[in-house]
């Protein structure tokens, strides 16, 4: 599949001859100081060249080109697109969205996208959480709204790599991601399709390809992370790259937010990497964008020097008019579906983490479910309504009329921060089964976020003194006891099909993707127009 834009919108070169670049000037100085010239630079993407102008410094010697490179914005874009000019040449590597929030929600990478395009974004690597919206679908509509190629030689339909040429010297840049699709937010059954290869093998043959062009110069943009962490520690890293693949100059990196704030270098490839200062809180954590100039000999064609710094963001401060323009359209956006009226309830619907029984909210979300589906059992975790560092007070949609703003603030999952979806495959009911015995398990533990799981279609007794995995006495699928050996059709939040290990190693190609579960619990809303809280006995205490 290819879910690149390689003819993307952007002032082509005024003339080609042959498919090969015309020059609209070139720069003699013979002897002159150095001067700050306006040069052109251009882009080649599979034969597709386009052109910018950019202030370099200029000596009959050298050529300094100046760069900004972001990386793991997270949602923070209006702030650091203020501080980029259109003529600089501006590198992102990966994760410009997603900082858990209802906003990036609205926004799905396309504010980014507009604004990115306005101060004139040249190159960018998909990071890992491209396709938490909606997968390679979503990918594909952020891609067609970008002014600037993505750039991967680990993900297969993708452009490995751009060559640039600044007055005859020539860069590679080659684009790599962390090779691993399973992140918390990431859907893997609307990601299945996506063909990501091993990094170390995909540089080494894009190294090789434009070596053997005569290009000299070779930058990676890396979304692999600077060296592992505890999180990450099975995933390949920037060093671990440098180490292993000859003939990079270059690494300009991100994933693992560590700004580099003293020089790295490995097996003589210097490392660089901006971005946030930790992983709290998106909107509150230091964040930093890179400022990097190359010097390079004029007359040998390479890289003779790196100087990096750090920039620090102002998160408060966006001065620039035409970036609050873009910024404000979302925020507009954003007010208008949370301000929807969907319905009346007649009654507080609340849910508590350690509940011993069904809750008044988890039934109405898991109706909502399997009314949409058409499945068997409907279930959500007791995960699905914590939030964490909150306290523990209910979880709750109150009395009276129902906004979109009220739905989503019942739990993070649907809408708050992740705007999860559901997905219903066939499942086996001793697999239900081990289940419901998980949610007692979790329930019974000391761990805050832990408890039953709520149902629908479905009904269970437990008795909480006997021995884990036998605590489950009864249960009844509609209004016959569960078959062990019979596949009944379960619907859930991926998150449940994805991270329990119960469903390890389940295939994909049977799941069927649904809707959002925030679009599914409004329309059940909408069409019912007034709900009453029913807490009738699902789940009962021995």
């Amino acid at each position: 599949m290819n879910i690149n834009r390689i003819d993307y919108k952007a002032n082509k070169l005024a003339d080609t001859i042959s498919g090969k670049q015309v020059k609209e000037e070139s720069i003699e100085l013979h002897g002159k100081d150095t001067v700050t010239l306006s040069v052109p630079v251009t882009l080649d993407i599979d034969g597709k060249f386009v052109e910018k102008k950019m202030d370099c410094e200029v000596s009959d010697k050298e050529i300094t080109l100046h760069m900004k490179h972001t990386n793991d914005v997270h949602g923070n874009m209006p702030s650091v697109a203020n501080m980029i000019r259109p003529d600089e040449f501006w590198v992102d590597a990966g994760d410009a969205w997603q900082d858990y929030t209802f906003h990036s929600i609205v926004s799905a990478g396309k504010e980014e996208a507009e604004l990115m395009n306005l101060r004139g974004c040249d190159l960018a690597v998909p990071g890992n959480h491209f396709y938490d919206d909606g997968g390679i679908f979503s990918a594909e509509k952020v891609i067609e709204t970008s002014d600037f190629p993505y750039i991967s030689s680990n993900i297969k339909g993708m452009a490995p790599y751009v060559i640039a040429e600044v007055e005859g010297i020539k860069i590679a840049f080659i684009g790599v991601r962390t090779p691993r699709k399973r992140f918390g937010m990431v859907d893997p059954s609307l990601v299945k399709d996506l063909d990501i290869t091993d990094p170390v093998e995909a540089l080494k043959k894009s190294v090789d390809e434009v070596r053997a062009k005569g290009i000299k110069n070779v930058i990676v943009i890396s979304h692999l992370g600077l060296e592992p962490t505890e999180e990450h520690k099975d995933i390949i890293s920037d060093k671990e790259v440098a180490q292993k693949v000859p003939g990079i100059d270059l690494i300009i990196g991100g994933h693992t937010h560590t700004p580099t704030k003293d020089s790295v270098s490995v097996n003589g490839t210097r490392i660089v990497q901006a971005g946030p200062g930790g992983h709290g809180d998106p909107k509150t954590d230091v964040l930093y964008i890179g400022d990097l100039s190359m010097v390079f000999d004029r007359n040998t064609g390479k890289i003779t020097s790196i100087n990096h710094n750090l920039l620090s963001v102002d998160k408060n401060n966006i001065p620039d008019k035409d970036v609050r323009d873009i910024h404000g359209k979302y925020v507009e956006e954003e007010k208008r579906i949370l301000q929807e009226k969907l319905g009346i309830a007649e009654g507080d619907f609340t849910h508590e983490i350690k509940t011993p029984v069904d809750s008044t909210l988890g039934n109405l979300i898991t109706d909502a479910m399997r009314r949409e589906t058409g499945a068997d059992i409907a279930m959500v975790d007791s995960n699905f309504f914590f939030e964490d560092g909150k306290d523990m007070k209910p979880n709750l949609l109150p009395h009276g009329e129902i906004t979109m703003k009220n739905l989503i603030e019942v739990s993070p999952w649907i809408g708050k921060s992740q705007d999860t979806r559901v997905e219903t495959w066939p499942v086996k009911g001793e697999d239900i089964k081990k289940l419901l015995e998980d949610g007692v398990s979790k329930l019974l533990s000391p761990k805050k976020h832990h408890g039953l799981f709520q149902v629908s279609g479905l009904s269970m007794s437990y008795d909480p003194s006997a021995p884990e995995g036998s605590r489950v006495t009864q249960i009844m699928a509609g209004d016959k006891p569960l078959d062990m050996n019979k596949k009944y059709n379960l619907t859930t939040s991926f998150y449940v099909g994805n991270w329990n290990s119960i469903f390890a190693g389940r295939d994909e190609n049977t799941v069927t993707d649904g809707r959002k579960l925030r679009a599914i619990v409004a329309d059940y809303i909408k069409d019912a127009g007034s709900i009453s809280p029913s807490q009738d006995g699902r789940i009962k205490v021995q």
